[in-house]
């Protein structure tokens, strides 16, 4: 397999003249005038166009190989239905046999047992050439109205119930609505500093401003 060489395209990089490299590794490099401000103003929308084209190609060859990998799902799904169906059936029946088994040695062992002699072990793995049948019990599963505990935690009658009976299982959360707080307080200069009062006249030193720096961006000309 042929691996890419990454150098060769750094190199060419250089070749074609984009000295955006060494302009970042230079710490004394700064905009000191409206001639290098527009400069760099067009290098950015040479790059903005150049991504454009980019992403033109790439999205482009993305489509195709979607369309593709879909197709490739299609096809892996249709291609293996009919196997799946009948593992399904085969499975089905697998666990019907099983099933079978195990209730005509329960009713052996109840034989045995009227008969006072010791009970057979159940056979719980039926061991296959390539899977091993298995069953165990399973602990039933708990309902509430109808829904299983993680879903019934909201529902409507069981909280009433157990607000109602037990209050200290009720989880409560509590959370400053602060859009409305807010319209409670006002600002006033405390100490040459911006404070919020609240409606008793105390100053909340609590909550503070924090100066932010002026925020840099540009605006892109439509043509």
């Amino acid at each position: 397999m042929n691996t890419y060489n990454y150098q060769e395209e750094f190199n060419n990089i250089f070749e074609d003249g984009d000295d955006t490299y060494y302009l970042q590794e230079d710490p004394t490099w700064k905009i000191t005038s409206l001639e290098l401000a527009v400069w760099a103003d067009e290098k950015i929308h040479e790059k903005e166009v150049k991504i454009a084209e980019i992403e033109k190609v790439a999205d482009s060859n993305i489509e195709v190989l979607k369309a593709k990998i879909e197709k490739l799902e299609q096809w892996k799904e249709t291609a293996s239905k009919k196997d799946k169906d009948d593992i399904t059936f085969f499975k089905e029946h697998l666990h019907l046999y099983h099933k079978k088994v195990i209730e005509e040695e329960k009713l052996i062992n109840e034989e045995l047992k009227l008969k006072g002699k010791k009970e057979k072990k159940l056979s719980k793995t039926i061991k296959l050439p390539y899977r091993d049948l298995t069953s165990k019990v399973q602990q039933a599963k708990i309902l509430i109205n109808g829904k299983d505990t993680t879903s019934a935690k909201d529902d409507e009658a069981f909280v009433a119930y157990v607000k109602a009976n037990n209050p200290e299982c009720i989880k409560t959360i509590d959370e400053v609505k602060w859009g409305e707080y807010k319209k409670t307080l006002k600002t006033s200069a405390v100490n040459g500093k911006m404070t919020y009062i609240d409606d008793a006249g105390s100053p909340l030193d609590f909550i503070t401003f924090q100066e932010l720096d002026d925020k840099f961006d540009w605006k892109i000309k439509l043509d």
